[in-house]
């Protein structure tokens, strides 16, 4: 994955299905536009759970992409919405 260097826009976001194909891309795309972005997913067997593993190793190394392996029904909610716009 390709992204150009981020332009600090002080924005926060959460991106759920971080590993999925259009969310990786959502991902991308708001890094690339300067927003912080919290990569959510747990990683569930619908797909190739490798293949999604490889998509979050590569978010993590984008600048200002968070990777958080969580479920949505079970996670601290408000930690995780915690300064986001």
């Amino acid at each position: 994955m390709s992204v150009p260097e981020p332009k600090a826009s002080g924005r926060v976001a959460v991106v759920t299905g971080a590993a999925g194909f259009i969310g990786s891309h959502l991902v991308e795309r708001l890094v690339g536009a300067g927003t912080e972005v919290r990569a959510v997913d747990c990683l569930t067997s619908y797909y190739s759970v490798e293949q999604k593993r490889h998509t979050l190793r590569a978010l993590e190394l984008l600048p200002g992409c968070r990777v958080i392996r969580a479920d949505l029904r079970t996670c601290a909610m408000a930690e995780l919405l915690d300064g986001v716009d």
